[in-house]
């Protein structure tokens, strides 16, 4: 009975004429009933199974025939008070290991598209695999619902839907930064670090990654009246990464509690240009204060009017009428400007598109709504990622370059890849669309080989720039100087820290080194730059 999983039942209605539909809930069925019928109509209920029972009981999974199954969705219950769906993700999880038991002996992986609430548990399964029988019976594919709005409203992956190809709505660069010399930057601003606001600050983390690196670096900036608190948690969600880049506290209510970091001291040795010595591509600053004072909302406005600002601001707070008032309330200059204003509404984009229709408000875009279906936006990027895959293992085999994608073989070498490296591979397809804006100003124009070549050093220090940040939110750490020494003279080591979830490629591009074969680690993000023509080229069939 998740509000989640009204969107997806739409489309499976839409897509599926021939399936019937089965809805294991805790909700009272009658009540159910009357609400999908309100929002579906009376014929779509014709097709739809409603089951009362809970998604960790394998007598009511056997209930609604899982063995005969083509596709499963975990939502979870829509009870968030509700003592039991506190261990949310855990009872998701739960329920994907029974359905794992039911499916035993049969041929056919069943695809189990599971949610995660939290961003910590999700992070588990990016890294962990499943237990064998488990793996060997499920397709595993989990989500976190506010990362997928981020990337929906920030990376521009082109999905198929009923109504053609859908396109990015607010890309943060969408003044493109095209070459080295430029003085902009993106500025993101997020009010209110709720769930929302920290997954947009991370999407924008993993793919604001520019050429002009050396001289601005991409700024994230965070407001919020608890930020005291919020901001030691939001820094121990991102493992090391406040240990290599530059950050900023300010208490607008005590300056005296003002505090600045950088690069720490264990990983100095790490540093090839003293003059960018924290050698992460994006800043931070962390402020304490709410949208409506003084002190804040003169800081929102000199950043909107710094004309080398790209600038976006992300209204995150939790109460949709207050995010809806601050939408309204932002200082002139962001309207006047048209800076986009993204505003978290968990019910319905109605009232953003109400104030749309003035050409004060016509820059408001609605996020983080419940009933919005986004496997789309899942789907379409691990097909990317299942290309970025495949070029590669097809480089590894054949020393060079495939000269087309074979969509088919890429699925297949999917099912052998680790779990941590599929996401590393999803998470590097995302930053593609920001890269094709810094070389041709457009996401929709693909470039040619003699332009990438031609940029290729760019292209290659961005993409490595894109991947350390990467790396470091999925648990990783750059080595220390005794461990440095130590690969230093067996590189053997290497991987063997790798599993441990120590990296020692993350350094500045200046000071990358050759891996354990004597091979340059540049030429894997040389590799996937070259490969952008094929890895974007359209997807025909089954995502």
């Amino acid at each position: 009975s998740s509000p989640n999983a009204i969107g997806t039942v739409k489309r499976l209605l839409d897509i599926e004429k021939d399936k019937l539909i089965a809805i294991l809930s805790l909700s009272d069925i009658d009540d159910l009933r009357r609400s999908l019928n309100a929002q579906l109509g009376d014929k779509a209920l014709k097709r739809i199974v409603l089951n009362y029972g809970s998604r960790d009981s394998i007598e009511d999974l056997t209930d609604i025939c899982i063995s005969t199954a083509s596709k499963v969705y975990v939502f979870g219950e829509n009870c968030e008070d509700d003592e039991k769906e506190q261990i949310h993700d855990s009872l998701n999880i739960e329920c994907v290991k029974l359905i794992a038991r039911l499916r035993k002996g049969l041929s056919d992986l069943l695809p189990c598209i599971v949610a995660f609430d939290y961003l910590a548990t999700y992070h588990i399964y990016q890294y962990a695999d499943l237990e064998d029988d488990v793996r060997n019976t499920i397709k595993f594919i989990p989500y976190n619902f506010n990362e997928l709005w981020a990337r929906k409203m920030l990376v521009g992956v082109r999905c198929k839907s009923n109504n053609g190809v859908k396109q990015v709505q607010t890309p943060l660069d969408y003044s493109p930064i095209t070459n080295q010399m430029s003085d902009d930057y993106v500025h993101l601003i997020i009010i209110g670090l709720s769930r929302i606001g920290e997954a947009i600050a991370l999407e924008a983390a993993r793919i604001c990654h520019y050429p002009n690196y050396q001289r601005k670096k991409t700024k994230i900036t965070i407001i919020d009246s608890n930020m005291h608190v919020e901001m030691d948690s939001f820094k121990q969600k991102c493992g090391e990464l406040f240990n290599l880049c530059r950050w900023e506290y300010i208490d607008i209510f005590n300056s005296s509690n003002n505090t600045v970091g950088g690069i720490v001291k264990k990983y100095h040795h790490l540093i090839t240009d003293k003059k960018n010595a924290d050698f992460i591509d994006i800043e931070w600053k962390f402020i304490k204060g709410y949208d409506a004072n003084m002190t804040v909302r003169e800081y929102i406005e000199n950043s909107v009017c710094d004309e080398h600002a790209i600038t976006t601001v992300a209204i995150c707070l939790n109460e949709t009428h207050k995010a809806l008032q601050s939408a309204m309330s932002l200082p002139n200059a962001v309207y006047e400007k048209a800076i986009p204003v993204l505003v978290n509404q968990r019910q319905s984009d109605s009232m953003i598109q109400a104030l749309k229709f003035g050409a004060r408000y016509a820059n408001l875009w609605a996020i983080g709504i419940l009933s919005e279906d986004l496997e789309d936006q899942l789907t379409t990027l691990i097909a990317y990622g299942k290309r970025i895959n495949y070029v590669y293992s097809y480089y590894h085999s054949n020393g060079k370059s495939p000269d087309c994608i074979d969509d088919n073989a890429a699925s297949e070498l999917w099912e052998d890849v680790r779990i941590s490296k599929r996401w590393s591979n999803v998470y590097s397809a995302a930053s593609i669309w920001t890269k094709l804006r810094c070389l041709t100003g457009t996401a929709q124009t693909i470039p040619n080989a003699t332009t990438i070549e031609h940029h290729i050093e760019t292209l290659a220090r961005m993409e490595h720039n894109r991947w350390m940040v990467e790396e470091l939110l999925l648990g990783y750490r750059p080595v220390t100087e005794q461990e440095d020494y130590s690969i230093d003279k067996d590189r053997q080591l290497k991987s063997i820290k790798k599993q441990q979830f120590i990296h020692y490629d993350i350094r500045p591009y200046e000071g990358l080194k050759t891996d354990e074969y004597g091979n340059d680690v540049r030429e894997n993000d040389k590799l996937i730059v070259r490969n952008i023509p094929n890895i974007v080229s359209p997807i025909s069939g089954n995502l």
